[in-house]
């Protein structure tokens, strides 16, 4: 906090899952104007980025950016609007497995391109063992406005609701293509079956902003109906 205070930034960007209340409210008591951001779908991040560049007095710099993911919104979902949704599954971690449910960014962006992540109705369960099967689940005050996006996960339940897809990014945890092997003992899992495990860059699916008209691309291309 320090070392931000002797920039004096005429403005610091924060995101709601990324920084610390306590810091956004430290640097806001020092007089620094703080950018809150936390888009949840494809839509709600560019509204934020047209915010942004008003915020940052750029609207006329960033229109073009903005025309550019606008157009590029509209054309993916022309396409994946009447056809089959491919089941996905989309990790965010291992160790244990962990993947996110239908409150996330990364689960609006496989929507939009045709994904229907096979854990969109699953919530993370308290103590973190329940998540597992290890303990019965709590239901008390004790866990009342806790998040609950990001569920763990078995690869033996994530076999029982047979992905046509998985993807693997490479952030927040970094699969590489060496995992693929965790799924060879589940040949009946489509995905599995027909090759269609894929080792991406993280960012295709979490980033947001000006680089989203490459990911929607990215995630069409992947998300295409078998056959």
């Amino acid at each position: 906090m320090e070392a931000i205070l002797q920039l004096t930034p005429d403005l610091v960007v924060a995101n709601v899952e990324e920084n610390r209340r306590e810091d956004i409210e430290f640097l806001q008591s020092r007089g620094i104007s703080v950018f809150i951001c936390f888009p949840q779908t494809v839509v709600e991040a560019i509204v934020t980025l047209r915010a942004l560049a008003q915020a940052t007095r750029t609207e006329e710099q960033a229109l073009p950016v903005l025309a550019r993911l606008n157009s590029a919104y509209e054309h993916t979902t022309a396409l994946t609007t009447r056809r089959r949704k491919v089941r996905v599954f989309c990790p965010v971690w291992k160790h244990p497995w962990m993947t996110i449910n239908q409150d996330t960014f990364i689960h609006d962006m496989l929507a939009i391109c045709g994904g229907a992540n096979v854990f969109a109705k699953r919530e993370r369960r308290f103590p973190l063992a329940a998540d597992l099967g290890q303990h019965p689940e709590l239901l008390d005050t004790r866990v009342t406005g806790r998040d609950r996006r990001y569920p763990r996960v078995s690869l033996d339940e994530m076999a029982r609701l047979m992905p046509e897809v998985i993807l693997l990014p490479d952030e927040p945890y970094r699969f590489s293509e060496a995992d693929r092997t965790d799924f060879v003992g589940f040949p009946h899992v489509p995905a599995v079956h027909n090759s269609r495990i894929h080792v991406i860059d993280g960012k295709s699916v979490c980033w947001y902003w000006s680089r989203m008209d490459e990911s929607l691309e990215t995630l069409h291309q992947l998300l295409r109906p078998a056959g």
